[in-house]
């Protein structure tokens, strides 16, 4: 049903392609399904192309901040150079302010598990 079905699922625990799926019936909105759909392809959303912006950086520092090792500075180079900060206006300042807040986020998500 979705074309980033099968890129989702070569990727051991996304979410995303749970959404994905078109065998879920979730109902959810239609602002949802598209931004999640077209994530990695975000010119391709039709109406909602700001939202799938926003999930395709938020994916992008999801899988950032869940690297182990490696200091910000260093890995954020393809990041910095995604089409996407450009299509939010986002500035280089900004995020690093995002990423400070990094371990923030991680610590929640475990206590979430």
């Amino acid at each position: 049903f979705f074309s980033s079905r099968r890129r989702h699922t070569r990727l051991q625990g996304d979410w995303s392609s749970d959404v994905c799926s078109s065998d879920l019936h979730w109902q959810l909105p239609a602002s949802i399904v598209e931004s999640i759909e077209h994530h990695h392809s975000f010119d391709e959303a039709r109406q909602f192309q700001d939202l799938a912006m926003t999930v395709c950086l938020a994916d992008l520092l999801a899988h950032q901040a869940a690297e182990q090792g490696a200091p910000w500075s260093v890995c954020s180079a393809p990041i910095r150079r995604h089409p996407v900060l450009l299509g939010l206006s986002l500035y280089p300042d900004q995020l690093d302010a995002l990423m400070a807040k990094a371990p923030q986020a991680l610590a929640a998500a475990e206590g979430l598990q």
